[in-house]
């Protein structure tokens, strides 16, 4: 849609114009998009979604206004959210927080994302807004500590541990194939 445009483009001026005429700061785009991390395959993106990924806080401003749902999730359970962890964008992650972002939401959850990437201030942010610190993800059982751990990342460590993250914490086989 016009309005995913110049939210990848983080034009402000033209997305206000959009969002005044009605645009529907909802609707998802149908093909995939790389960002940041390695090469995520995301699909069906928000406007939130692509501003979170590409835009400075300020412009996010722009579309929270228009009160977008602030935990859509694309077809692989990815959250505006998250991908501001992706990012490693505190001032990013406030603001989706202050706005009803949840942290505990999707597939591989903000906290799980801020383990990987290790932005300290990041997770400090998602721990006081209820970020569980025990969170696991959905495959393997692989928890945000072990994240953390695997990255080299201490100070997020020292983060997940003040907050009660689980040292015995174990990761679970994956499941065979059907039919193997």
């Amino acid at each position: 849609t016009p309005l995913q445009s110049a939210s990848s483009n983080c034009n402000s001026e033209v997305a206000k114009l959009f969002v005044s005429k009605g645009a529907n700061v909802n609707s998802a785009n149908t093909f995939g998009g790389e960002v940041k991390f390695g090469k995520i395959q995301l699909i069906k993106l928000t406007p939130l979604m692509l501003a979170s990924t590409y835009c400075p806080a300020e412009f996010v401003q722009t579309i929270l206004a228009a009160k977008p749902d602030v935990n859509a999730r694309d077809k692989t359970e990815v959250t505006p959210l998250v991908l501001a962890c992706l990012n490693g964008s505190a001032p990013m992650v406030d603001l989706l927080l202050k706005a009803g972002a949840l942290p505990n939401v999707g597939k591989e959850s903000s906290v799980m994302m801020a383990a990987r990437t290790g932005n300290a201030d990041v997770m400090k942010l998602l721990l006081a807004k209820g970020g569980d610190a025990n969170t696991k993800e959905s495959e393997r059982g692989q928890t945000a500590l072990m994240w953390a751990a695997v990255e080299k990342h201490p100070g997020v460590l020292r983060l997940l541990l003040a907050n009660g993250a689980d040292v015995s914490a174990r990761t679970v086989a994956p499941a065979p194939p059907q039919g193997a």
